[in-house]
């Protein structure tokens, strides 16, 4: 056989291979990792300094890209006069893409508007477009992030609420301002960009989808409307800017008339639009970390615990946000050598649920925590009635009658104190062995003792939550080192004074165990032999006062002998309360899951049965 023939064409088809592989398709497609998919698709002006696929076709069919490389505020400008023209949902994306691209480069605060209103357009065009398409998700970021910037003095970084008229690339914008839907004094508000700030110390940010400008509205201390009782010097909230548009694309380039509104992330979680619902963008956790941060809790700890004279004229409630009436109070008392800053995961995490937040507020009570329990716990008494008084002098606010303290450790004693009933004489026997109307005490030291000893529940109180509370007592306060540290407690002077006076009429023979040489402190009153957490522990809480239990055991598989290496279950248990949850952490246990889902079932139940009571009244 002839093999030459073959041996050509084989030759021949190998030639041909390699030429087909050294001229390549131009057009093709190549294998790529995931990622670099995703990527790809996802590129737009938001994320780097090149516009969306779609955006950059339409520039090209505008045979603008050179043009807008030279110069994209005048190309911008240009396109404006086609975009009307065309008054498509894709043109208005693309030159709000355009106009947010531009304004990056050349830092225009005029561009970064005119992004916001041609954004606010897109996301409104009539026919709508798919909430679907990418553009969809990115002109909602481009609305948000442009309007912050628009408003932004580049000076000093403060938001302008000023009315006026604002320059457009391509026409103007007649801006008013409306804080009317913002339910709280704004005479002297700051506003600060949540985008701005980094969330540090909370495990998760809590944010809501929408269109707005995320802010921290920030009002000093004491401002009609707002609540700063205690150490804070300045009260902050969650808010949304939101810029709205009265009028069409048309209208712009002879000036478009829009309105600057303020809303509180609080109460309102959409608004509406041109008759269509539209949820606002929110950042709650920025509010929270922002607050913690401001009010410096964190330098409480030491000083609330060793130096009670001077620490005790800082007790009192902080209202962390301004008070809101209709909104239930959830009280957090924090524990022995703590502060309020440890309850900001727990808060954070309950305002994540819009069910709570649009029904509850929180408030924070501070107290020097190495003082008598009985004197904290009427500090605590005593600013619940005056923010009541304050509030709701008439007494028509439904939601303050409502409360629901939650104390932890040492302030679920404190909490306790709220719902039972106490009368001077048999506390008196109890502590001293003797009643106090016998000791003939007159002036500030009888009006001392009727404070701390005589008292009824609270009636605005509904319900308590008892978290690692050490109703008999904890363990580590009998320890040498308790003891040791007590003797460095210094209580204001006039609970020493009056103890010691009290102390002094009583015969040494009747007085308990430990009184006879010091006054006593927190930690001598949870010592479980202690008269006082003995007491206490007997007193029943009112009737007709829910009350729950959140009790830490540690790694312990049952309750038996268990402890969360402050307080035995033993000690912890309450008979007759609603519910118990163990929690398998140690005793700082406020930022536990169990805990925050336990605590958000108890406030839903809470707000469930109070909805029941008023359809049931209602019906009558």
């Amino acid at each position: 056989m002839n093999t030459a023939p073959a041996l050509v064409l084989r030759a021949a088809a190998a030639f041909g291979l390699a030429l087909a592989g050294a001229c390549a398709s131009p057009v093709r497609v190549e294998l790529i990792p995931d990622a670099e998919f995703h990527d790809s698709i996802d590129v737009c002006a938001l994320h780097g300094d090149v516009p969306s696929a779609r955006t950059a076709w339409l520039l090209r069919l505008a045979e603008s890209e050179q043009a807008f490389s030279d110069d994209p505020v005048a190309t911008v400008q240009a396109l404006h006069a086609r975009v009307e023209a065309e008054d498509s949902a894709e043109a208005l994306f693309a030159i709000s893409e355009l106009s947010y691209l531009a304004a990056k480069r050349r830092r225009s605060r005029e561009c970064y508007l005119a992004a916001a209103v041609y954004a606010h357009l897109y996301l409104l065009h009539d026919p709508p477009p798919s909430a679907f398409d990418r553009r969809f998700r990115w002109a909602c970021d481009i609305y948000n992030r442009s309007l912050v910037r628009a408003l932004k003095d580049p000076e000093d970084g403060r938001i302008s609420l000023e009315p006026g008229v604002r320059k457009l690339p391509a026409g103007s914008l007649r801006l008013e301002v409306d804080l009317s839907g913002f339910p709280f004094v704004t005479r002297g508000l700051e506003l600060i960009p949540a985008d701005e700030l980094r969330v540090v110390g909370l495990s998760f940010r809590v944010r809501d989808s929408g269109l707005g400008a995320p802010v921290i509205a920030v009002a000093k201390r004491r401002v009609d409307g707002t609540a700063g009782i205690g150490i804070l010097d300045e009260t902050s909230m969650s808010a949304t800017l939101f810029l709205r548009l009265e009028g069409g694309l048309h209208d712009v380039k002879n000036g478009i008339s829009a309105v600057l509104e303020l809303h509180s992330t609080y109460d309102e979680k959409q608004i509406e639009v041109a008759g269509v619902k539209v949820p606002l963008e929110a950042d709650l956790s920025a509010s929270i970390a922002y607050g913690t941060q401001a009010a410096n809790l964190w330098r409480f700890d030491t000083l609330g615990f060793f130096e009670g004279q001077g620490a005790a004229r800082q007790n009192g409630l902080i209202l962390p946000c301004p008070f809101e009436s209709g909104h239930i109070p959830v009280v957090l008392v924090h524990g022995t050598a703590s502060n309020p800053a440890y309850w900001a995961e727990l808060v954070n995490s309950l305002y994540a649920d819009p069910v709570l937040r649009g029904r509850i507020q929180f408030w924070l009570f501070i107290y020097a925590t190495g003082n008598p329990i009985a004197y904290s716990a009427a500090s605590l008494r005593e600013s619940l009635q005056e923010v009541v008084a304050e509030y709701d002098p008439d007494g028509r606010d439904e939601a303050l009658r409502h409360m629901v303290i939650v104390g932890h450790s040492q302030g679920g004693l404190l909490t306790k104190m709220m719902g039972v009933r106490m009368e001077q004489d048999g506390a008196g026997r109890a502590l001293v062995g003797t009643p106090f109307s016998e000791l003939k005490l007159d002036g500030a030291d009888a009006d001392l003792v009727r404070r701390c000893f005589e008292f009824e529940p609270l009636p605005t109180v509904d319900r308590l939550v008892f978290v690692a509370t050490p109703h008999r007592g904890s363990f580590l306060a009998k320890r040498w080192y308790a003891r040791f540290l007590a003797k460095f407690i210094a209580v204001p002077d006039e609970v020493d004074g009056a103890a010691r006076r009290v102390l002094t009429g009583v015969q040494k023979e009747r007085l308990p165990p430990g009184l006879q040489d010091r006054i006593p402190t927190s930690l001598e009153n949870m010592d479980p032999a202690s008269p006082f957490v003995r007491y206490l522990s007997e007193l029943p809480i009112d009737a007709r006062i829910h009350t729950h239990s959140i009790v830490p055991i540690g790694n312990a598989e049952s309750t038996d002998g268990a402890n969360d290496g402050v307080v035995t279950y033993a000690s912890a248990h309450l008979d007759g309360v609603e519910s118990e949850v163990l929690v398998p952490t140690g005793h700082a246990c406020q930022s536990h899951p169990r805990t925050t889902t336990e605590l958000r079932r108890i406030l839903r139940e809470h707000l469930r049965l109070l909805d029941g009571a008023d359809a049931e009244r209602r019906a009558l």
